[in-house]
């Protein structure tokens, strides 16, 4: 049985190897470092930190560890509703619209790179 860093217990709710609250606080942190840093791009890549594109530059987001295939998947889960995440798994590949608190709106592309997840 896994358990969340909250302590509660994960199940089908889980976004990776968080619960879907603590995914969603993740991600709205990941966001809002976007926002701040007028970055123009956030990306998720198994094996590396998130990167934000500023001024053309990618920029890895060092205070963050390395992702693993399940935080990717997590991310994906958070991002996507679960018929595109279903179509996103059976063709390798999807394009998506993502609108953070009526604050920011997003153009996402996940896909399958080598075996691993990418957005």
């Amino acid at each position: 049985m896994k358990f969340c860093r909250c302590g509660k217990k994960l199940d089908r709710e889980r976004v990776g190897n968080l619960c879907r609250k603590c995914a969603e606080k993740e991600l709205e942190k990941l966001i809002q470092n976007v926002i701040s840093e007028n970055a123009s791009d956030l990306h998720f890549s198994e094996g590396r930190s998130p990167s934000v594109r500023i001024s053309g530059d990618l920029i890895p987001l060092s205070k963050w560890a390395p992702l693993t295939k399940e935080d990717t998947l997590g991310f994906l889960t958070a991002l996507l509703t679960p018929e595109d995440k279903e179509l996103f798994l059976e063709k390798k590949e999807i394009d998506f619209p993502y609108d953070y608190a009526n604050k920011a709106r997003f153009r996402g592309n996940a896909y399958f790179q080598r075996g691993a997840v990418s957005i």
